[in-house]
């Protein structure tokens, strides 16, 4: 066999191999791989996003199911905690087993450093709670319970009375005062609340028409279904 045919045989042998190897292996053993059979090979450029999102998918999925959720926690709390001022307390100080349940392998870690050095990091977290949401914020916030408003003879507002607190308050962080929702009062009350239709239909709603509606009206209990602050100011008491 002529010595011509032998080389381009071996070349097109290599070549096929050369394909086999590269075609289950990574970027980085590609280019390897090039370069050792070819001269003039371009130097292996930084990764773009692309790249980055394939190997934050490759070292998530070699993590375990516990790992992946520390790491989503993580993540997320990091982010939030950079936008958002005010945190509940027991959030804030990581005594989340005051209303979360916790055990096994998913017990929290409060050994974590977050950012600002705030110690928030967690290893795992059930969504299990200590007891049924209609009654965990009365365990600490006993002033708001339905026990005290009998006591005083009031009526609560809707959300309160179902102990549905996390409608109107978030139960971890807020970027508002007493950890509300919304971006202010008004959408905070409109998401229940046809604000518009209550302004149309009442005169002294559509005179003051700009004021918050907690200016007139308490947030959790009153005198009546309409909680006006004029017969009961729930800061000041009775």
């Amino acid at each position: 066999m002529p010595e011509r045919t032998v080389r381009m045989l071996i070349g097109t042998l290599a070549l096929v191999l050369l394909a086999s190897a590269m075609s289950g292996c990574t970027r980085e053993h590609r280019h390897e791989l090039l370069t050792f059979f070819f001269t003039g090979v371009e130097p292996l450029e930084p990764e773009g996003p692309e790249d980055d999102e394939a190997a934050r998918a490759r070292a998530e999925a070699s993590l375990t199911r516990g790992e992946r959720r520390a790491a989503r926690i993580r993540e997320n709390q990091t982010v939030v905690l950079r936008t958002q001022k005010w945190g509940h307390g027991p959030y804030a100080a990581t005594q989340c087993e005051l209303c979360h349940a916790t055990g096994g392998s998913l017990a929290f870690r409060k050994d974590g450093a977050q950012a600002g050095g705030s110690s928030l990091a967690l290893a795992g977290a059930t969504r299990r709670l200590v007891a049924p949401l209609q009654e965990l914020c009365f365990g600490c916030h006993t002033a708001k319970s339905i026990d005290v408003a009998d006591a005083l003879g009031l009526r609560l507002h809707g959300p309160v009375a179902s102990g549905l607190c996390i409608g109107c308050h978030s139960p971890h962080q807020s970027s508002r005062r007493y950890m509300l929702r919304g971006k202010d009062n008004t959408e905070l009350c409109e998401g229940c609340h046809d604000l518009a239709g209550i302004r149309e239909r009442t005169p002294l709603h559509a005179q003051n028409g700009d004021q918050v509606c907690t200016a007139c009206h308490n947030p959790h209990m009153g005198r009546s279904a309409t909680n006006l602050k004029s017969e009961y100011d729930e800061k000041g008491g009775p």
